[in-house]
């Protein structure tokens, strides 16, 4: 009977320490995507000096790829102009 106390308390210990390393894992995997939030946030922040002097256009064109990358979204193709698109749809 009493080594199958041993058996018992050597499994706890081992879900134990397993259940402490998937913590730790997923501790650190938390760390690297917030880490990557951060980088994303300061990457917008300096957007702006970028902009200095720059078209519309330009400025709507970085802007929408800087969003793409970081919300990790498909591409979809815009126009630069609205007053196009509406031309084309009354032809």
């Amino acid at each position: 009977m009493r080594a199958n106390f041993f058996i018992r308390v050597d499994s706890r210990a081992f879900a134990v320490d397993y259940f402490r390393s998937c913590l730790m894992k997923n501790r650190s995997e938390e760390i690297r995507r917030l880490q990557g939030c951060i980088n994303d946030l300061v990457s917008l922040l300096a957007l702006p000096a970028l902009w200095i002097g720059r078209e519309p256009p330009e400025v709507a064109s970085t802007l929408l790829d800087v969003l793409l990358k970081m919300l990790r979204l498909d591409s979809r193709p815009c126009s630069e102009s609205p007053s196009t698109t509406r031309s084309k749809q009354h032809v």
